[in-house]
């Protein structure tokens, strides 16, 4: 990974007594450029994304973030944040960049069906544990995301319209603040903060750990249906009808998918284009098998993988990559899905013709989340 100017100034700035100073303070969890560790710590899931820290510290414990946030204001470097590393919202060039990752302690209590939960966790370490005991955690579409940045951004995963985004249940966050003080935030202490905390993203505090709500849930009825991607106009339209009158039980979406022609996308969907009606209904498998007479009835799709599905595969639902790409979204909030908002959206997804675009998809909320 190559350094740039801006980069090279700011380490320059660092005098070497410092620096042993911070390598005294946490051995054998300072990195610089000159260290082969340096890349793989740097780079963040999205390969789109080339950043040039000064310096990463690998965090194993609340106490290595406040020497490390101490370090960052005596000597003027930036801050920033890594966990599972699927967030980056700007690169952390020339700053002091705390890797959380080491932090993946778990502790589930059956009774309270709660769990407290480390930084840096993923959704996937947390999702094996709690469906050992028949728990289930508000996680996304990707067990290899972050629980810690998932549930600060917000959180809308197939359980949202049953049991609220995942940041409606968070209980409280031991965190750690920029002037290197270590609090506890919840309804009932720096109350304030914590409603800041739930949906502002990860600015106002670094996280060390936060306590979360699981619910009583080891199976799904979920799946895919995909149709003919020359359907989608006749999808899109029957999927906003659809939705009117869904159950809470049910958190859908409706997709254009193009799929890449690379060796790791099977190969009947490689190069190929579909719209897909996918979904995740938390309920009975008879419920969930009434509701989707509704498209069964109307057209039988290329592919049907609707299923009773143990959640502790929740992830096969949208099937997201596994490991690191480069990517671009963006979203936007609809308060309806109008003809207009569905001829723009299927006319500027064009099929697979060499086109950039490889999913647009439209999420239903509303029910708790509300």
């Amino acid at each position: 990974m190559g350094i740039t100017q801006k980069h090279l100034s700011i380490t320059s700035s660092l005098t070497m007594d410092k620096v042993n100073q911070l390598k005294t303070l946490l051995p054998d969890k300072v990195f610089f450029p000159s260290d082969p560790e340096y890349a793989s710590l740097s780079q963040p899931f999205n390969l789109s994304v080339r950043q040039n820290p000064a310096l990463v510290v690998t965090a194993q414990n609340p106490d290595d973030i406040v020497t490390a946030v101490n370090f960052a204001r005596q000597t003027g470097l930036g801050l920033a944040l890594q966990g599972a590393a699927h967030g980056n919202v700007l690169p952390a060039d020339g700053a002091l960049l705390v890797h959380t990752r080491q932090m993946k302690a778990i502790q589930v209590d059956v009774e309270n069906q709660t769990a407290h939960i480390e930084a840096g966790a993923k959704w996937g370490e947390v999702l094996q544990q709690t469906q050992a005991v028949g728990l289930a955690p508000l996680l996304g579409s990707s067990p290899d995301v972050g629980v810690a940045g998932y549930t600060l951004g917000g959180g809308m995963g197939w359980l949202a319209r049953k049991y609220g985004l995942s940041l409606d249940n968070v209980l409280s966050f031991e965190l750690v603040t920029t002037s290197g003080e270590k609090l506890h935030a919840s309804q009932q202490e720096n109350s304030d903060l914590f409603w800041g905390l739930r949906g502002g993203g990860g600015s106002l505090a670094i996280i060390t750990s936060l306590e979360i709500r699981l619910f009583p849930l080891t199976s799904v009825y979920a799946g895919n249906l995909y149709y003919q991607v020359e359907d989608a106009q006749a999808v899109f339209t029957r999927f906003r009808e659809w939705v009117q009158s869904a159950p809470d039980e049910l958190t859908s979406a409706v997709v254009i998918m193009n799929y890449p022609p690379m060796p790791a996308v099977p190969e009947f969907l490689r190069g190929k284009s579909f719209v897909i009606l996918r979904g995740c209904y938390a309920g009975s498998h008879q419920a969930g098998e009434e509701l989707l007479k509704y498209w069964r009835d109307w057209r039988s799709p290329v592919i049907d993988d609707f299923k009773l599905l143990p959640f502790s595969e929740v992830a096969a639902i949208s099937n997201d990559p596994a490991d690191p790409v480069p990517s671009s979204s963006t979203g936007a909030w609809l308060c309806e899905l109008s003809d207009e908002a569905i001829d723009v959206l299927v006319r500027f997804t064009p099929a697979n013709q060499g086109s950039p675009i490889t999913v647009t998809e439209i999420r239903h909320a509303g029910g708790a989340i509300a």
